[in-house]
């Protein structure tokens, strides 16, 4: 896989981190707080601090996963940031449905890969000195 293939990827995990420590607060009846989102941004620390093991976690089925399980700590960042913007008082059910959005865009980031293939390796052939892949 070329660099932004691979960012892209991370950028999904990413999302879907941010996606998965929203919804499982506002599951379990919580909605937006102050010691939640100090504790959500707690998580994005720790993950920050263990990148590099992160990184060198093995294949699972097949598929790289270290590469952008080192990433993962964007996405509890990214999650309090959401909230901070969308509703800092979110009900449980809003905690939920802002997390679903973030999963939804990491997907749809997911989903597009194919076309910023085309669109990238389309640039590589028109532009002068161009590069693709």
């Amino acid at each position: 896989m070329t660099d932004w293939q691979e960012q892209t990827l991370s950028v999904t995990f990413a999302l879907l981190a941010g996606s998965v420590v929203l919804i499982v607060p506002g599951l379990a009846g919580l909605g937006a707080s102050l010691p939640l989102l100090v504790a959500v941004l707690g998580v994005g620390v720790s993950l920050a601090t263990l990148r590099r093991r992160l990184a060198e976690l093995p294949p699972l089925m097949g598929q790289a996963v270290g590469p952008h399980a080192r990433d993962l700590w964007v996405g509890p960042v990214v999650a309090v940031l959401a909230v901070f913007v969308v509703e800092p008082s979110a009900t449980a059910g809003e905690l939920q449905s802002i997390g679903g959005l973030l999963g939804f865009v990491g997907m749809v980031n997911y989903f597009l890969r194919p076309l910023y293939l085309f669109l990238f390796g389309l640039a590589g052939r028109l532009l002068p000195n161009g590069h693709s892949g």
